[in-house]
């Protein structure tokens, strides 16, 4: 009787263990999986902000995803406005906006610079400073007058609340290791270059007004458009998150 109250405690252990090491083991392949749905950066904190989005809204459907709006550099302005709704501006083909019904949380956002070719249309490479292989000297442009832009500052407002009065821009200023040297070459970047964490992070309702500016220090005299034939240079903002939608 002894011996057979002792097997049975040691299987009940046994039983337990085991379980417990399924659980852990489980658990660690959601985690994974959630890691690399949860847009790879992160996972960990991107999973506890998924969760805390779906507890809030628990009959939405809550994804990962991204917004992205673009604006061309122009001679002499100094002030940059983006907005992410769906319907306020012309949207070009690789702009990700938001619908009205829908609504985004901001975890990252990463701004960046483009030189669009008319003769190659969305096969431009973003950049996170002004790469002079790419920004090529023009009749009067120079990729050093782009410099400036990255001793500017962002501000963010959602309806008649201040989130950001002045975030520097050169926090999303990044040269890597090796840059491009040449056509051939091509820089070091990975997916965290040119983007920040947005602690807190903010949510955008698509029926909510908002506005992000960019205000640069950019003299009259600077030439900050491509005059290169076909080409254009832009600003590119993406903002990187979670959608909530019906």
């Amino acid at each position: 009787m002894k011996k057979n109250i002792i097997f049975s405690f040691l299987a009940i252990v046994i039983v337990a263990i085991v379980a417990a090491i399924l659980g852990d083991a489980h658990s660690a392949m959601n985690a994974s999986t959630a890691s690399m749905g949860l847009i790879g950066l992160g996972g960990a904190q991107q999973r506890a902000t998924f969760d805390k989005i779906k507890a809030k809204n628990p009959t939405k459907t809550v994804v990962p995803g991204f917004l992205r709006v673009e604006r061309e550099i122009k001679n002499g302005l100094t002030t940059y406005s983006f907005n992410f709704t769906r319907d306020t501006g012309s949207t070009n083909d690789t702009e990700v906006k938001l619908d009205r019904t829908e609504s985004f949380v901001i975890t990252q956002v990463g701004l960046f610079l483009a030189k669009k070719d008319t003769a190659l249309p969305n096969c431009e490479v973003l950049q996170t400073y002004p790469n002079k292989t790419v920004f090529a000297d023009g009749n009067k442009f120079k990729a050093d007058y782009l410099e400036a832009i990255y001793n500017g500052y962002l501000s963010l407002k959602v309806k008649s609340k201040v989130y950001m009065e002045a975030l520097g821009l050169d926090l999303f200023r990044h040269v890597g290791a090796m840059a491009q040297s040449s056509a051939a070459t091509f820089s070091e970047k990975n997916s965290y270059d040119g983007f920040i964490n947005m602690v807190p992070n903010i949510k955008l309702s698509g029926d909510d007004p908002h506005s992000i500016d960019i205000t640069v220090p950019v003299k009259s005299a600077a030439i900050v458009e491509n005059d290169v034939a076909n080409m254009s240079n832009h600003l590119v903002m993406i903002a990187r998150g979670f959608l909530i939608k019906q």
